[in-house]
């Protein structure tokens, strides 16, 4: 009996081997770390949400990689409008538990993850800074390896929900229009779209605005696309879409309570060559995407945590993972036969050229600044004018300063007390230092003589360029922007430059009454 305990031995350890291993890997360790990447090459930060099997290793400033984990590709996650990766844990969670290394970027200006302060509604509508954060950050990490194996960043598998389901389909080659959705939005078919409610001054963006907005954002590193409910279908280009020959599944809610179906993803469903479409027929919502929660928020009216009657968060969470994965593995070929594409270097916008900001200006801007110039120069000439006529310039020129302020920085009381104090502080020292002859009334005429003066032209043009200014800076997003106090400082400025011809206009008034 002893000379086959060993032979017999041999063959149990045969036979239960493969059964080990599957359960060591249906019980792979997850792991969820938080690293921030620094500067991208976009010039903005990178903080992201890295959930990955774990291992052990002796360089303890590596990340460390289960033996069992996927290594021939990566899986990077886009969140949804004014959203997180960490919302979504449970997606990174269960792909991680399949072996995949997953990163959640957050995208800065939405993403809290930077700081309330660093949170800008307007940042939702820049949509080309999703896909280049993503781009740039793959470029970062192939320099700078975070896990103590080599990973392949030149495989890609995106997966987004909402707002990143069109950033994924931006980086498989997907462009979009803001004329159509701009037509879309002010027709019948957008009642009860909700998406239509951001960006509610589209109209009159920028041609610099419009041309980024239009530009591709294709990127050959990315393999395969999984879009949750994606946004903006819309004002998807359907010829782009065409011209999308990666694997896609479209994931999406029939009886979507944000975004309709038929108008955002069926679109990209259809118009995608080969797409395949997992569709939740029952009432699940625009946000059982994101992780079950507790609390009270709402976007829109739509509850973030609350889930109409009928709808397990949980367990459809846990249906889609799996169909995601499946998903993913059916098309490993895809990946080998891919993989020597060359990488095309990527051009980042960090700054818009001068001139292209002067060519892409709309014209009425041009027109507003002709007639301000016309005004100013009417100031540089004596003349005798009507109290009312007199008045019009001060007037104007307050409201044009203070529409400034609550276009570019809305109904905050910070912003608008420091409009005030720069209005209040320049509008005195004024008073002390101009020459309160300028002006004399006329009791014979009934009229206000002025004397000329160059002054008013030169503040005129203050207040434009520096209204100016500003629309450029939140057109294009500028990282002065988001700087602190930078709202507080702009209303003061422009305020002050009001200010002046607040005083001017007390002392057009002041020498009416002096007559009396």
């Amino acid at each position: 009996m002893k000379k086959y305990f060993c032979p017999i031995l041999l063959m149990l350890v045969g036979f239960l081997q493969p059964a080990v291993l599957q359960a060591d890997e249906a019980t792979m360790s997850v792991h969820m770390e938080t690293r921030d990447m620094g500067e991208l090459a976009t010039g903005r930060p990178s903080t992201v949400n890295v959930w990955f099997p774990q291992g052990k290793c002796v360089d303890q400033k590596k990340l460390c990689l289960a033996d069992g984990a996927v290594t021939d590709k990566v899986l990077i996650f886009s969140h949804g409008a004014m959203g997180s990766a960490p919302e979504y844990r449970w997606l990174g969670e269960q792909l991680a538990a399949a072996g995949f290394v997953v990163l959640g970027i957050n995208h800065f200006g939405e993403s809290p993850v930077y700081g309330k302060d660093s949170v800008n509604p307007r940042s939702t509508v820049l949509i080309w800074q999703r896909a280049q954060d993503i781009s740039a950050l793959l470029d970062k990490l192939a320099m700078q390896d975070i896990f103590q194996e080599k990973l392949n960043w030149s495989n890609v598998v995106v997966i987004g929900h909402s707002a990143g389901g069109l950033t994924a389909a931006m980086l498989a080659g997907a462009t979009f229009d803001l004329q159509g959705l701009i037509d879309y939005c002010e027709s019948e078919q957008s009642k009860g779209d909700l998406s239509c409610n951001y960006g509610s001054n589209r109209a009159s963006a920028p041609g610099a605005f419009r041309q980024k907005f239009s530009a591709s954002q294709q990127d050959a590193r990315i393999k395969m696309i999984v879009m949750m409910d994606p946004a903006l279908g819309s004002a998807v280009q359907a010829d782009s879409l065409h011209k999308v020959k990666i694997p896609t599944l479209v994931i999406g809610a029939k009886n979507n309570d944000f975004l309709p179906w038929s108008q955002h993803g069926l679109r990209y469903a259809t118009e995608i060559p080969g797409a395949k479409i997992h569709l939740l027929t029952g009432q699940e919502g625009h946000f059982v995407f994101l992780d079950a929660c507790q609390h009270p928020v709402k976007v829109m009216g739509v509850a973030l945590c609350e889930d109409r009657e009928g709808v397990d968060r949980n367990a459809t969470q846990q249906a889609l993972a799996s169909s995601m994965i499946e998903f993913i593995r059916a098309y490993e070929d895809t990946f080998a036969v891919r993989e020597a594409a060359a990488i095309p270097a990527k051009q980042y916008y960090r700054s818009t050229p001068i001139t292209e900001i002067l060519i892409h200006t709309p014209y009425w801007v041009w027109g507003l600044l002709a007639g301000l110039l016309v005004f100013g120069v009417l100031q540089a000439r004596t003349r005798q004018v009507k109290m009312q006529v007199a008045l019009i310039l001060p007037v104007a020129m307050l409201l044009l300063s203070l529409s400034g302020v609550l276009r570019y920085v809305g109904w905050q009381l910070p912003a608008l007390s420091c409009w005030l104090a720069g209005v209040v502080l320049i509008a005195s020292l004024s008073l002390a230092l101009i020459n309160k002859n300028i002006a004399s009334f006329d009791l014979a005429t009934r009229k206000l003589r002025i004397q000329g003066s160059w002054w008013p032209l030169l503040v005129i043009l203050g207040i434009f360029l520096t209204r100016y200014a500003l629309g450029v800076a939140t057109a294009t997003d500028a990282r002065i922007i988001h700087q602190p106090y930078f709202q507080e400082t702009i209303s003061l400025v422009l305020g002050g430059w009001s200010g002046f011809f607040l005083a001017r206009g007390i002392i057009f008034w002041r020498a009416k009454e002096l007559t009396r």
